[in-house]
């Protein structure tokens, strides 16, 4: 099935289960596929109205956010890379296209070029978390208490700007500065997520 270039949402079949993706652009531009954050929300409004004229632009809903359905199991980098691997197939995206990677999504990103290097022109890195975070940096072997990093990356979050500034406050801020598309109902539940995190 192809994606007819416009923001109303698509549903793609990776055969068991469904992702959904917005289209945005010229149907005739090179595509570029923009990636969420590890949470699966934030926009990509801004970044959306300065390619539309000459890309195709298309967002997606990894497995398990927004409209998508659940994943096939516990959502690791594999899954992701594969899903977007088959979405592109499946959506009948022209290849190779540019993918935008943000924050957690660097991962997968760098792993999509090393399994489907066939599948992209070239990737953008924003803020990448860095593939080696759970090494010891002079050690050079896989960090042996990763859930302490997590835990005290909890307590910063719970302890910082957020909750200083209010859910409020930061939706607030979305909705002025990420562009004319964000819908607030989103800017609401990416808002909700950051607090949720520290409460796990």
């Amino acid at each position: 099935m192809s994606v007819e270039s416009n923001s109303a949402p698509a549903f793609i079949s990776l055969g068991d289960r469904r992702l959904a993706i917005h289209s945005h652009g010229t149907a005739d531009g090179p595509v570029v596929i923009l990636e969420k954050g590890a949470s699966g929300g934030g926009s990509w409004a801004s970044v959306i109205d300065r390619l539309e004229d000459v890309a195709r632009v298309v967002d997606y809903d990894r497995a398990g956010t927004g409209a998508s359905d659940p994943p096939a199991g516990p959502p690791t980098m594999d899954r992701v890379c594969e899903d977007l691997h088959v979405l592109i197939e499946n959506a009948g995206l022209t290849k190779p296209v540019v993918l935008v990677v943000w924050s957690l999504t660097g991962l997968s990103g760098l792993l999509h070029a090393i399994r489907y290097p066939d599948d992209l022109r070239g990737i953008v890195f924003i803020d990448p978390t860095p593939f080696d975070m759970y090494e010891w940096p002079t050690k050079g072997h896989p960090m042996p208490y990763p859930r302490i990093l997590v835990t005290v990356q909890k307590l910063l979050s719970a302890l910082g700007y957020g909750r200083l500034w209010g859910k409020q406050a930061m939706v607030t801020w979305l909705m002025k500065n990420c562009g004319p598309r964000v819908i607030r109902d989103e800017a609401v539940d990416y808002a909700q997520s950051l607090f949720d995190l520290v409460k796990t």
